[in-house]
This record gives structure tokens, C-alpha cells and sequence, in this order.
């Protein structure tokens, strides 16, 4: 009878440690599992705040040093003279400057003979690849005159320098390594 006895505790032993090393076991690919995933997480984490701060450093690039320390008319006014300079003895009409949502604004009309097309195109292009401050352009307008000889073909372009005002709230990521709270 002894014999029955340790036998059953033997047996209720392995079956007892059996079963809690089904459920270590178990618990130990619930983990491997969540730590995987939260491998794959942080690796996507890592590369979004990357992108984030590349994004960031372009945006710097393209807003000047001493954004901070001039006024955007002063800026407005640097561009009108790149614009002039660039249309050399083209009439350039300007309105007041404008304050608009976080933006400051100067409406600009530029009058020209057209002389050369291949001219006349780079310097629209110049417009376009304005980075600070912007031009966007309203219209273009290429009139011909009805008899040819005449009068010579003109161009108007209408559009507006834009400046962002200094103060005015920004997107920014916060530094890595900081967390913010409220967030989702």
C-alpha cells in the first residue's frame, strides 16, 4: 500500500509540474510573441522620428539664419528687389503689404515687353523656385497686339511675395527621447 501512495505522489508530482510547465511554456511564446512585436514598433518608431527630424532639417534649410532677428517686410522687400532685378526694365507695381493668417503679404504686378520666350520663361521659372520669400502667381497675361509691327507682345504676372510671420505657431517634433502626455 506504501508503494501506491508514493506512486500516486510521484505521479500527482510529474502531473502537477507538467501542467506548470505547459503554462511557463505558454507564457514564454506570449512574450516572445509581445516582444517581437514590440521590436517591430520600435524599429517603426525609429524610422518616423528619422523622417521627422529629415523633414525638419529641410525646413530649416529653406527658412534664412536670420529669420528671427528681420521683419518679414524686410524680406518681402529683399525679394521685390530679386524680382526686379531679375525683370530688369520691366515696370513693377506693388499695393501695400498685407497681413493675412500667419502670413504676411505683398501683392506684386510685373509688366515687360517680351523680347525673348526662352527669357521670359526662366524668369518665371525664377518666381516659382522662390524659397523665402514665396511667390505665388495669380495670373500670367500675354497680350499681342492686333496688327503685328506695330506694338511689341507684353506680359503681366500677378501674384503675391508671402512671408511667414515670426511667432506664428510652427509644426515641430519634439526632441527624441521626450514623451509627450495626452497625446494619442
Amino acid at each position: 500500500m506504501k508503494q501506491y501512495v508514493i506512486a500516486g505522489m510521484i505521479c500527482l508530482f510529474f502531473v502537477t509540474a507538467g501542467s506548470i510547465l505547459n503554462k511557463y511554456t505558454r507564457s514564454l511564446y506570449e512574450t516572445s510573441d509581445k516582444f517581437q512585436e514590440f521590436s517591430v514598433k520600435y524599429f517603426n518608431i525609429l524610422s518616423a522620428i528619422t523622417d521627422i527630424e529629415r523633414t525638419s532639417m529641410t525646413i530649416k534649410g529653406l527658412i534664412p539664419g536670420e529669420f528671427e532677428t528681420r521683419s518679414p517686410e524686410e524680406f518681402l522687400l529683399t525679394g521685390l528687389d530679386e524680382v526686379k532685378s531679375i525683370f530688369g526694365n520691366a515696370e513693377v507695381t506693388i499695393t501695400n503689404i498685407e497681413t493675412k493668417s500667419n502670413e504676411v503679404q505683398l501683392p506684386v504686378t510685373i509688366k515687360a515687353v517680351l523680347k525673348d520666350y526662352t527669357l521670359f520663361t526662366n524668369q518665371v521659372g525664377y518666381l516659382q523656385s522662390m524659397k523665402f520669400p514665396f511667390f505665388a502667381i495669380n495670373s500670367i497675361k500675354i497680350a499681342r497686339p492686333a496688327e503685328k509691327g506695330l506694338s511689341p507682345t507684353t506680359v503681366e504676372i500677378s501674384g503675391l511675395l508671402k512671408c511667414p510671420r515670426a511667432g506664428a505657431p510652427v509644426a515641430t517634433a519634439p526632441p527624441a527621447g521626450i514623451q509627450q502626455r495626452g497625446r494619442k
